[in-house]
């Protein structure tokens, strides 16, 4: 066995800390004081080893530490492994703080092991110094120790053997000034390993720092080359460019005047068509019949009037003047004010039917109209806002209608009310039989009168929804078809443009009308079948084919509707009218849902007085009271951000009604709405 033990390179356990010697051949710079060290430690009188990190990994031994532990292997493995006889001692805990705190431990006559059968334990004294790296953290620690099995022994014989005892006390005193001396010599051991532990770890520190600049001196030297390299092939890349490009000026250079010329005549041609595009999208939106205006800037000056608009403001001068400045008499209309909004936020505004009193003249003599119109803001190259489009309808024609059909009702309800006041007075004239009689006369004409006024007033009116509703079919298909050409005669770099942005909001408006003149062409179909029963029909068949129409609303709002209508098998209705009716209810349900939840809806029957009653409860956004008083009303919208014309529930209703029935509505905002439909028995 060697005198000492240490760790090479072929050790198979951690490698230990650079401020130790384990795992390392001494080099031409520090091989003389590493020689001097093994030397030292070898002929060390004391018991010798090297611990390195917190675990205290044996690096290094001599024979006198190894000869302590009968000579057991000890490198390369934790002390704690090593010699786990120590475990219930005190030793590891003074090894530990000593690790941690960086002070010198001691420990005297700490038993080692007990050993084989009839062998004595083995005892021994030792002091653990602590070692440390250049920056002076600690790194591990030297054990020197001495084997005082002797001392212990002669000790406990001495106390078991007294005549002994002088002669004890006179060797413990030899042995004591021996250990003196011998301490006194470890101490300077420990300075000069303490000295050369340094000094080699300032050794390869520096080493370490000139391989780091050797490294990052070869490294840029081979970019450098690299990029010499690069650079050599570039020039001569360029050089062949250089010369290609002489060849083919000299080949070109005849044919370059002529050449420059065509593509002068090409770009003014390409100039002139663009021009002749840009006149005819002017002209066409200028001869729209729809009103369209562009405002540009804070102030909303007019950049773009067609003649529509221009003709609605009696021919005034629009063009770069200020929204407010051009339109005095519209102060205090909420116009200017909804403008400034959409310009701030740049969120649309719809307006429908809003009254407007406007000089048409320009004489100064207001006149009341009536409005369906858009402001859409407009964005520069940048994204941000930098005007506000504007498209507008006159629909004071379609206002006024709907206002002569709610006289004529209310007409309709003070015949009504003559009527139930003929048949008090009919009741009353029961006791006097002749004035009765007279009484009756007067009654019947009187209600023959009103019938016969009331049905000339339903036939006017239905025939003025059905001319208005025609007549105006026409010039929305021409303005339809307008658009269609308008874009096509749109140039592809205008296709994404404000002009489509334009054209868009236009076939949107188009489509809207188009469905409310649909709607008032059906209110004319609503009057009963007199004379014609209606057959029974089946409820649950209905339901059922409404839900398959309604599959794809029903599916991207995650709607869950559940139906049981099994009390009313059938319905005695017509049956185009009774799918209408139970469409808009379940339509409504899911298209008026709350923001966040989806919508549930439950669709169930039950007998009354004799007759079905089908229900819709839904969980949405529900209404007021004011609300659900104007809910039946014809072109009434309660909820502008969702798409509608305002017929489908006046609709309802007035089937409902027509068939001897009634519909009623429950609800309260925020919790949902049940829409109760009472069919006659």
């Amino acid at each position: 066995m060697p005198d000492i033990e240490q760790f090479d390179n072929n050790t198979p356990h951690p490698t230990p800390p650079a401020a130790s010697l384990v795992g390392r051949e001494p080099d031409e710079a520090n091989s003389a004081g590493a020689r001097q060290l093994l030397d030292l430690v070898r002929d060390s009188p004391a018991c010798l080893a090297s611990l390195a990190g917190p675990d205290h990994m044996v690096t290094v031994t001599n024979q006198r530490f190894r000869g302590l532990f009968g000579n057991r292997p000890l490198v390369g493995l934790p002390l704690r492994a090593a010699l786990p006889e120590l475990t219930s001692q005190p030793f590891f805990s003074l090894l530990d703080e000593a690790y941690a705190n960086g002070r010198t431990c001691y420990g005297l006559q700490e038993v080692a092991y007990h050993g084989r059968a009839g062998h004595n334990p083995v005892h021994f004294t030792f002091i653990g110094q602590a070692v440390r790296n250049a920056d002076g953290t600690v790194t591990g620690l030297l054990l020197f120790a001495y084997d005082v099995s002797a001392h212990v022994l002669a000790r406990q014989w001495v106390e078991t053997h007294e005549e002994y005892a002088a002669r004890t006390r006179q060797q413990l005193a030899v042995a004591n000034e021996k250990l003196s001396i011998t301490n006194e010599e470890l101490d300077v051991t420990n300075e000069e390993l303490t000295v050369s532990n340094h000094e080699l770890s300032v050794t390869n520190l520096e080493l370490a720092l000139a391989n780091e600049r050797l490294s990052v001196a070869n490294e840029q030297l081979r970019a450098t080359n690299e990029e010499i390299c690069l650079q050599a092939a570039e020039l001569r890349r360029a050089e062949a460019a250089v010369r290609q490009l002489n060849d083919e000026l000299m080949l070109t250079n005849d044919g370059l005047v002529e050449t420059v010329s065509s593509a002068v005549e090409e770009v003014e041609a390409a100039r002139r068509e663009a021009e002749a595009q840009r006149q005819r999208l002017h002209r066409l939106v200028a001869e729209a019949p729809a009103l369209i205006a562009v405002l540009s800037g804070p102030e909303h000056r007019f950049q773009l009037v067609n003649e529509a608009f221009q003709h609605l403001l009696g021919n005034r001068t629009l063009m770069g003047q200020p929204f407010r400045e051009a339109l005095p008499e519209l102060a205090g209309q909420l116009f200017g004010e909804r403008l400034e909004a959409v310009y701030r936020t740049g969120v649309t505004y719809h307006g429908t039917d809003e009254p407007a009193a406007l000089d048409r003249t320009n004489t100064g003599q207001l006149q009341m109209g009536y409005f369906n119109y858009i402001y859409q803001a407009t964005q520069n190259a940048a994204g941000c806002i930098d005007g506000i489009l504007v498209f507008a309808y006159d629909v004071t024609a379609q206002v006024l209608a709907r206002q002569v059909l709610a006289d004529n009702r209310q007409q309709l309800l003070a015949l009504n009310q003559q009527l139930a006041a003929v048949n008090e007075k009919l009741y009353a004239a029961n006791a006097q039989l002749g004035d009765a009689n007279v009484l009756l006369v007067d009654a019947n004409d009187q209600l023959g009168d009103s019938n016969q006024h009331l049905t000339f007033a339903n036939t006017e009116l239905d025939t003025f929804v059905y001319t208005a509703s025609h007549d105006l079919q026409n010039p929305i298909t021409n303005l339809e078809g307008l658009l269609g050409v308008l874009r096509e005669e749109l140039p592809d770099e205008c296709q994404a443009g404000p002009a489509a942005r334009i054209l868009e909001l236009m076939h949107d408006s188009v489509e809207r009308f188009q469905r409310t003149l649909g709607h008032l062409a059906a209110i004319t179909r609503l009057a009963p079948a007199l004379g014609v029963p209606p057959v029974p029909v089946s409820l649950a068949e209905v339901v059922r084919d409404v839900l398959l129409d309604l599959a794809l609303p029903i599916t991207a709002t995650g709607a869950q509707v559940e139906v049981d209508v099994a009390a009313c098998p059938a319905v005695a209705f017509p049956e185009s009218n009774l799918r209408s009716i139970i469409y808009n209810l379940l339509s409504n349900a899911i298209k008026y849902q709350r923001p966040g939840l989806p919508p549930r809806v439950e669709v169930r029957s039950r007998m009354e007085n004799g007759g079905c009653v089908l229900e819709v409860e839904d969980n949405g956004l529900g209404l007021s009271a004011a609300q659900q008083a104007q809910l039946f009303g014809l072109f009434q919208r309660l909820h502008a951000h969702v798409d509608g014309s305002g017929v489908g529930l006046y609709m309802v209703k007035r089937m409902v009604e027509n068939s001897g029935g009634r519909i009623a509505v429950e609800s309260q905002p925020g919790v949902g709405s049940i829409f109760s439909v009472y069919f006659k028995g």
